[in-house]
């Protein structure tokens, strides 16, 4: 828990550019709940370009470059496998949060209540 007492919060999604289109849904539908602006929100790069990147950070969502971890090696897969085999240590990345809620990219949120229950 973080200093304050209250809980910290925050989604993590990843995306490459050519999934952009989905992840700006998915970012416009959580962001546009008022209960949404209390969460960090954090973007795995898998391959995002400056504009994308612009997009995201204009909405508040700070973008980072993940680690291969299980002893996979960079070019031994595409980059956008990154984004499973990074969820376990997703706590490593943005730390000091109390609870970590890991969306799609291809997700639309249409009611506020599948977030809360998740």
């Amino acid at each position: 828990m973080s200093n304050t007492g209250a809980p910290r919060t925050v989604m993590i999604t990843g995306a490459d550019s050519g999934y952009m289109h989905l992840l700006r849904g998915m970012i416009e539908t959580f962001g546009s709940d008022p209960r949404a602006r209390g969460i960090a929100m954090r973007c795995l790069d898998l391959g995002l370009n400056e504009e994308d990147r612009r997009w995201l950070a204009g909405r508040g969502v700070e973008c980072f470059l993940p680690q291969w971890h299980f002893g996979i090696r960079e070019g031994q897969f595409p980059r956008t496998q990154i984004g499973f085999l990074v969820r376990p240590y997703l706590r490593d990345y943005p730390p000091g949060y109390d609870t970590y809620l890991w969306l799609d990219c291809d997700l639309w949120i249409q009611g506020w209540d599948a977030i809360q229950r998740f």
